[in-house]
């Protein structure tokens, strides 16, 4: 995020932010100027900056204003506090505005299957998510296909790169088989390496695993075991299958 120049200086993003939120009346710059922060320039910022603050998930944390608050972003852009933003951002901002039209148009040909309308937007978000490097949440009901559509998300990742590592997906032990199954019947192209003993008795590591799959499938309780073999690893996507596990903060799968 690049700095915006006031009255002859460059004002640096990050500074200014966090004066604004504090209420304070002056910046100090690394020059020993007090750059005065009572200004009608600055007014539409400290308005964005206190809506941002009521759409914290944590009121009293830091202050975060998120890529998908894109409304919010647009507005820092028009009133010239990002002056220079990268590519990809623009890319992700644009898609949440306009999320109808957003993501892959086709399911992918590897895909073994006629996707619901319902199943089709849910492919087209997922795939978004991806190819702009966000994380998502797709809610659909029990039953409604959640694995085919992350089935078709993977299928269409390794389409548009064959060479990418592969995706690891995380779920609870009494479904780990019905993803491997699932992938079985939709998208047998896939190579899924299922985990379901820690590595060392397993008697292989992840490494070796990696090398011949396109799709990891392990258990939380196993993910918790090995984290540090998981965290060290790349992977083209993370899935996690039952996804409140990770937000009970009494649970220890907890993240």
């Amino acid at each position: 995020m690049s700095p915006s120049p006031w009255d002859g200086h460059e004002i640096p993003f990050a500074p200014l932010l966090v004066a604004l939120s504090r209420q304070e009346s002056h910046l100090l710059l690394d020059d020993g100027t007090y750059f005065s922060l009572d200004r009608p320039d600055l007014r539409t910022l400290r308005g964005l900056i206190e809506e941002a603050k009521a759409l914290q998930d944590a009121p009293g944390g830091a202050l975060r204003i998120s890529r998908f608050q894109a409304g919010l972003w647009e507005e820092l852009t028009s009133i010239g506090v990002i002056v220079r933003q990268a590519e990809a951002w623009r890319r992700q901002v644009a898609g949440l505005l306009a999320i109808d039209s957003a993501g892959a148009k086709e399911p992918p040909r590897t895909l073994q299957a006629s996707l619901r309308p319902y199943q089709a937007d849910g492919f087209r978000w997922l795939s978004f998510l991806w190819e702009c490097q966000l994380g998502g949440i797709l809610a659909d009901d029990m039953g409604l296909g959640k694995t085919l559509q992350s089935l078709a998300l993977i299928c269409h990742a390794r389409e548009a790169n064959p060479a990418l590592p592969p995706f690891l997906i995380v779920a609870p032990t009494s479904v780990v088989s019905n993803w491997a199954a699932e992938a079985a019947r939709f998208a047998p192209s896939l190579r899924v390496a299922v985990v379901t003993d820690t590595l060392r008795r397993r008697g292989q590591t992840l490494a070796e695993i990696i090398d011949a799959a396109d799709v990891v499938v392990t258990s939380y309780t196993l993910f918790r075991l090995d984290t540090e073999a998981y965290c060290a690893a790349s992977w083209a996507g993370l899935v996690l299958d039952e996804a409140q596990t990770v937000k009970n903060h009494q649970s220890k799968a907890y993240y």
